[in-house]
C-alpha cells in the first residue's frame, strides 16, 4: 500500500482541534508503545535488530526459560521479540503479534474502551510493571495499552541501551492487513484513533499525536504486515543499514529491509514540523 502515511499527518493534527474544544478531559494514545513479533530464531532477530541500532534491553522469561526480549527503541517504545515455538512447546504464527499504545491514564482509557464494549482486561502490572490492559480485535488478536508508570522498569532504566547507531527515534505504528476493514477501522476507532478510508484501505492516527498510526488494508495473498518508524533522511538511513550488511530498498520517501524471516521494516521520511 502507498496511500496515507504522509496525508494522515495532516488529518490528525485537525484531529487535535475537536479533541482540544471537548470540555471534558478524555485520555489519549500518546504514543507506540510496542510491537510485537514472532520470530522463527530469537538470536537471528536479535542481532538483525542490532544491526538497526536497536539494543536489547529486557528478557521476559519464568524458570530460566526465556518467554520473550524486549528492544529498545526509546525509553518509551520497544519491540517485543516472541519465539514462534514456546518453551513449553506451543507452535505459534510467525510474524505480527500484537501492538500496545501508550496512554496518558491507563484507568480512563480502560473505561472508555468498556463503554465501548470492547470487553478490555482489567487494568494490572504488565511484564514490564507498567499499568497495562487489553482487547481482542475482530480476529481475535491482541490490542493493548499502558501507562508507564516511575516504578515500572522502562521508567527505571531511562536514558540505558540507547545506541547512538540507532536509525529511528520513533516507532510509528504497523501497515495491517485484515480480513474485515471496515470492522478493524470500528474497532480502532473504538480504541481511540480516528481516520479515513481511502479505497479499500483505511488511514488512522491517534488525535493531536499524528505518528501513532495504523493503517488497515485487505488481507490479501502476498501482502505482509509492515512495522513503520520515522526517519528524517533516505538517504542516509539507506546508507546506514546497507553499510550494516543489509539488503535495502528505496525510494524518495521511504526504506524497506527485511528481517531473517522476511517481516518487513519500513523506515518512512517524514520531515519534523
Amino acid at each position: 500500500m502507498r496511500l496515507g502515511w504522509m496525508g494522515l499527518a495532516v488529518l490528525a493534527l485537525s484531529a487535535t482541534v475537536f479533541a482540544t474544544a471537548q470540555s471534558a478531559p478524555k485520555a489519549e494514545l500518546t504514543g507506540m508503545a510496542h510491537v510485537a513479533l514472532r520470530v522463527t530464531n530469537m538470536d537471528d532477530e536479535l542481532a538483525f535488530l542490532a544491526k538497526l541500532g536497536f539494543e536489547k534491553s529486557a528478557t521476559i522469561g519464568r524458570d530460566g526459560k526465556v518467554s520473550f526480549y524486549f528492544v529498545k527503541i526509546t525509553d518509551r517504545a520497544y519491540i517485543e521479540v516472541h519465539p514462534k515455538v514456546t518453551a513449553s512447546g506451543q507452535v505459534n504464527p510467525l510474524g505480527f503479534y500484537h501492538i500496545c499504545f501508550e496512554t496518558n491514564d491507563a484507568n480512563a482509557l480502560y473505561a472508555q474502551w468498556k463503554a465501548a464494549g470492547l470487553n478490555p482486561t482489567p487494568v494490572g502490572k504488565g511484564p514490564d510493571n507498567t499499568a497495562e490492559f487489553g482487547a481482542s480485535d475482530p480476529e481475535g488478536r491482541l490490542t493493548e495499552a499502558l501507562a508507564f508508570t516511575p516504578e515500572s522498569d522502562p521508567m527505571k532504566a531511562a536514558g540505558k541501551f540507547l545506541t547512538a547507531e540507532r536509525v529511528s527515534k520513533v516507532l510509528m505504528g504497523v501497515d495491517l492487513p485484515v480480513a474485515n476493514v471496515a470492522a478493524a477501522q470500528k474497532f480502532f476507532e473504538n480504541v481511540g484513533l480516528e481516520g479515513k478510508t481511502e479505497g479499500e484501505n483505511a488511514s488512522m492516527a491517534s488525535p493531536g499525536h499524528p505518528l501513532v498510526r495504523v493503517m488497515l488494508r485487505p488481507a490479501k495473498a502476498g501482502v505482509a504486515t509492515r512495522y513503520v518508524f520515522q526517519i528524517e533522511d533516505v538517504e542516509k538511513t539507506a546508507a546506514k543499514l546497507t553499510a550494516a550488511g543489509l539488503k535495502v530498498e528505496q525510494n524518495q520517501r521511504s526504506v524497506t529491509v527485511l528481517d531473517p524471516d522476511g517481516n518487513i521494516f519500513y523506515f518512512l521520511k517524514i520531515s519534523p514540523r
